[in-house]
C-alpha cells in the first residue's frame, strides 16, 4: 500500500462530509493508496499520484490537479 508521503507531497481535497469521505477512503484503500479524513478542517488527504487523483476527484465531482491546471501538474511517478 502507498503510505501518504508528508506534508508538501500530499494532496488535499477540502470535503465536509465525513460519512462520504469513509467511502472515498475506503476506495482509495481498495486500489492500493492510503487516505485520511481530517474532520476539523474538512479535508481529504491522500498521495499525489495520478490514480489517487482521479479516484477522489471522481467521487467529489471535481478536476483532478491535471486537468485543473491545464496539464502543468506533475505526479510523483507512478512505476511502482
Amino acid at each position: 500500500m502507498i503510505k501518504l508521503l508528508g506534508k508538501g507531497k500530499d494532496l488535499e481535497h477540502r470535503y465536509y462530509s465525513g460519512c462520504k469521505a469513509d467511502y472515498i477512503i475506503k476506495d482509495l484503500k481498495q486500489n492500493g493508496f492510503e487516505g485520511k479524513y481530517i474532520e476539523v478542517e474538512g479535508v481529504i488527504v491522500y498521495p499525489n499520484y495520478q490514480e489517487a487523483d482521479e479516484i477522489v476527484s471522481a467521487w467529489v465531482m471535481a478536476d483532478n490537479m491535471k486537468e485543473a491546471t491545464n496539464n502543468s501538474w506533475e505526479y510523483i511517478d507512478d512505476n511502482r
